[in-house]
């Protein structure tokens, strides 16, 4: 269903939404039909040759009900997470006021504070351009250890772990 259809007429989509959001939500399980995202793949500069698939980055276009369930989950955990006591208070991702910038901030402060202190630093740092190459393995080992913590810190288990 394009955004479009979705802003439109609000009331008369949002009902249908909620119902399948209840659904989803309720049954721990989300239509594999949604999964699907469609791939663009645009060249990384202009300069580079067009020839070599090596030069592209693809770009992920995800289906509109994704987004919505992903934020009516996210704000529907984050409560639980938060008030777990086990939630790290240097986590960036999904807390307002938090983004890349407030992390490498923490990163070049602490780097800072202990060369004052004359303490022995080392920062490693990875630049990750072949990221997809490796995508599979590691977004499976992350889903594996994300549904760990939630089960073992968080206490979530039945079908909101599911």
């Amino acid at each position: 269903m394009p955004t479009s259809l979705l802003i439109a007429p609000v009331d008369a989509v949002a009902t249908l939404l909620t119902e399948l959001a209840n659904l989803s939500f309720t049954a721990g399980v989300f239509p594999t039909r949604y999964k699907l995202g469609h791939v663009t793949y645009l060249l990384k500069k202009p300069s580079l040759s067009k020839d070599d698939p090596a030069n592209y980055r693809p770009i992920a276009n995800l289906c509109t009900f994704l987004k919505i369930l992903e934020q009516l989950a996210l704000r529907c955990l984050q409560p639980h997470v938060l008030a777990s006591g086990n939630y790290s208070r240097f986590q960036s991702t999904y807390r307002a006021g938090y983004s890349t910038e407030t992390a490498l901030l923490k990163i070049v402060n602490d780097i800072l504070t202990a060369a004052g202190e004359s303490r022995c630093t080392v920062l490693l740092a990875f630049y990750i351009s072949t990221a997809f190459d490796a995508f599979i393995r590691l977004y499976i080992f992350a889903m594996l250890q994300l549904c760990q913590r939630l089960q073992h810190m968080f206490g979530m288990n039945g079908s909101a772990l599911d």
